[in-house]
């Protein structure tokens, strides 16, 4: 698991990315809005038809410039669950954010901490080495049994 920084940035990053998909959504998705006394160009055109009778072959599109217009009440089911994305993303930055040292706690209360860790930390050391002693203890009592079995 990666220290709480990470994860903030981590989490900085993903909401960056969300809302970047977000205005690109509502860029390329939004329903097209009528204008008085206008035509609607974005109203559903049967493709052309040549003289055959057959469908005419649909012009190309540049990918960068089309407009595909989703239906009015699916944009806005999607866009109330792009905001509640935000919404999540940003409530779980907060908690990072209040989860980070420091906050609420004066520069003595923490040097305070450090040095109780720290006391911690040699009792700690102190065992670990105990047992480690005691380790190469054992080991040297199973090993004289089993030489002293084979002897036999």
């Amino acid at each position: 698991m990666a220290d709480r920084l990470t994860q903030l940035q981590d989490a900085l990053d993903q909401l960056f990315t969300q809302m970047f998909a977000s205005i690109t959504y509502i860029d390329t998705r939004h329903p097209a809005s009528t204008i008085p006394g206008q035509v609607d160009q974005h109203a559903a055109v049967r493709p052309p038809i040549n003289e055959s009778g057959q469908d005419a072959p649909a012009p190309t599109v540049d990918p960068d410039t089309r407009h595909i217009p989703e239906e009015p009440r699916r944009f806005h089911a999607t866009l109330q669950e792009l905001a509640q994305d935000l919404v999540l993303k940003q409530a779980q930055i907060e908690a990072l954010i209040e989860s980070l040292p420091g906050l609420g706690n004066s520069q003595e209360d923490q040097e305070k901490r450090i040095e109780e860790l720290e006391g911690e930390l040699k009792e700690v050391q102190v065992l670990r080495e105990q047992a480690r002693i005691e380790k190469e203890r054992l080991l040297s009592t199973v090993e004289a049994k089993i030489l002293s079995a084979r002897r036999f």
